[in-house]
């Protein structure tokens, strides 16, 4: 009698067995696993875990195991979860501490589980909630995909009245709207794209500004209670020179000027790649070139601070409640070096029919990094 070869074993993941699908779980939601604690809990070490490695489940650097795309999409899919919990690399033996703690749980117990960063995220709807003023949210999505963010992201934007969002795709722009299914949205491109939504139909809609040098748009509310508001969506040149830079600024007041003179009040929000002061000197060699700073910026911003140049000048004057009131939280931009600096800014004018910045309930700096963004969004409530 004469045996059949047997084939030869393959090298990736064919089924995923229960055990695995815990070891996923874990690393969903609470992002790192080490090699001896995937051992001893989901015995996946040796040949198999470097299987997991080659097929896409899991990276592995060092001694520290996370997931990777394939795994992602097995957890979503197959195992229906969310709330994915993305570690922080920079905090490896705190997130091994939390790792810890779930591992003493029972299955149930784990079942049940919520990262520091949900519980975060659920608090802050909460009060999102309870909240009656006008929303308004700002945000570089920095061409991210909806697939790389968070689901709490779009959790958290349902509750807005306002969100503006600056270097948003395509996809990213049709998912945003699907998911919070919002009424109007216009998008502009030039060198980069320019969205903003609307969950205000009742009060007006969305208008293209004249002003192309990048792409103004901005949503004008109107109502019975309050005067015509426009809220505009400004997005500057990153990498532009100093004198460019200074010119759209420059546009960007004359545009509020016109405004203003018809007898409307602005708020101008959005990634104005600018920065109120210089560099921390630590970082300074780190971002020379990169134009975020110059005191020729003084001269060209229309919400300008200086008496002096406040009184010599017919152009609207804005104020910023993070730089003059909570300058810890002036920090909105955080680069792979965590080198912070404020780019990002909500500005309502200053003299104008509704009272503004007055009628300012709230303003935070939203933590929209951890789900999966380049920049941290601003928040401002305002009561009318």
């Amino acid at each position: 009698m004469v045996l059949g070869k047997r084939g030869r074993k393959s090298q990736y993941v064919k089924v995923v067995k229960s055990t695995e699908q815990r070891a996923l779980k874990n690393l969903w939601r609470t992002g790192v696993l080490n090699k001896v604690q995937l051992e001893t809990h989901y015995q996946l070490y040796g040949e198999r875990l470097a299987k997991f490695e080659r097929s896409g489940f899991l990276a592995i650097d060092q001694n520290s195991v996370t997931l990777k795309q394939t795994g992602i999409n097995y957890c979503q899919k197959i195992l229906q979860l969310e709330n994915r919990y993305v570690p922080f690399a920079n905090e490896l033996v705190r997130e091994l501490e939390q790792t810890e703690a779930y591992l003493k749980l029972s299955p149930e117990e784990q079942d049940a589980w919520k990262s520091e960063k949900q519980h975060h995220f659920e608090e802050q709807e909460k009060n999102l909630e309870s909240s009656q003023g006008l929303k308004i949210l700002t945000l570089n999505c920095g061409t991210r995909r909806p697939e790389k963010i968070d689901p709490l992201f779009f959790n958290l934007i349902r509750h807005m009245d306002v969100v503006l969002l600056q270097e948003c795709n395509d996809s990213m722009m049709m998912y945003v709207e699907d998911v919070i299914r919002m009424v109007s949205c216009i998008e502009h491109k030039h060198s980069r794209s320019l969205a903003v939504f609307s969950n205000m139909p009742s009060m007006g809609g969305i208008v293209p500004s004249k002003y192309h040098f990048k792409g103004i748009c901005y949503l004008e509310l109107q109502s019975e209670c309050i005067s015509p508001l426009l809220i505009a969506n400004v997005h500057l040149d990153s990498e532009a020179y100093i004198d460019k830079k200074c010119l759209e600024l420059k546009e960007v007041a004359a545009w509020a000027a016109e405004e203003k003179s018809k007898g409307k009040t602005i708020v101008l929000a959005g990634d104005f790649n600018i920065t109120y002061d210089q560099i921390h000197p630590n970082f300074k060699k780190t971002w020379q070139g990169r134009n975020y700073w110059s005191r020729d910026y003084n001269l060209a911003l229309p919400f300008t601070f200086d008496p002096v140049v406040v009184n010599s000048t017919n152009l609207p004057v804005f104020h910023d409640p993070f730089y003059t009131h909570k300058p810890n939280l002036s920090y909105t931009y955080v680069s792979h070096k965590q080198n912070k600096f404020r780019l990002d800014y909500i500005l309502p004018e200053i003299n104008n029919p509704l009272g503004l910045p007055n009628k300012i309930m709230q303003y935070k700096i939203l933590n929209t990094i951890s789900l999966g963004f380049d920049h941290n969004a601003v928040f401002m409530e305002i009561d009318l």
